[in-house]
Formats: structure tokens, sequence, C-alpha cells
């Protein structure tokens, strides 16, 4: 089983904090705390990503089940098929 980069640094870090001299209990905690550390860390990058890429494309991230996203279209198809009955080029010079 390969142990990744992670898995690696965690362990170095808890060898040089007296990691010989700290019982297995310790050890575990430490292991653990580190490990939720940098699960931590994950989470806030990626919300930062996520913040970043909002505004850099100005919208918001909306996350839709499919349901909702057909509601939507439709509520839109709905709304836009009386909005186009007549066009400014179809008016007489007089009403412009």
């Amino acid at each position: 089983m390969q142990i990744s980069s992670t898995e690696k640094i965690i362990e170095d870090l808890i060898h040089a904090t007296q990691g010989e001299g700290m019982s297995t209990r310790e050890q575990y905690v430490l292991r653990q705390a580190l490990h939720g550390l940098a699960r931590q860390a994950r989470i806030e990058q990626m919300a930062e990503m996520r913040a970043n890429v909002e505004k850099m494309t100005g919208t918001a991230a909306m996350t839709f089940s499919r349901h909702h996203a057909k509601i939507l279209l439709k509520r839109v198809a709905c709304r836009s098929n009386g909005l186009q009955q007549q066009f400014e080029f179809d008016l007489d010079d007089d009403t412009v």
C-alpha cells in the first residue's frame, strides 16, 4: 500500500515533535488532529476556488437538481412567449 504525501508529512511531523517520547495514544491524537487540519485546509481551498470562479464569471454557482432546472426553464419559456409581439422597425415613423 502506497502512502500519500499527506500521510508521509503527518508521520514526519509526529516524529519531529517528540514522536519517540510520546505514547501511542498521544501519537494517535496528534495524527488525527493533523488529518483534520488537512481536511479543513482542503475544504477552505475549495470554497476559495468556488468564490474566485463566481467572482470571475460574475455568476452565483447555483446547484439545481434536474427537476428544479426543468421547472425554471418552463417558467422562463412561459414568460418569454408573449414578449416579442411587434418589433420597433415595424412601427410607423409618426409613432416613434
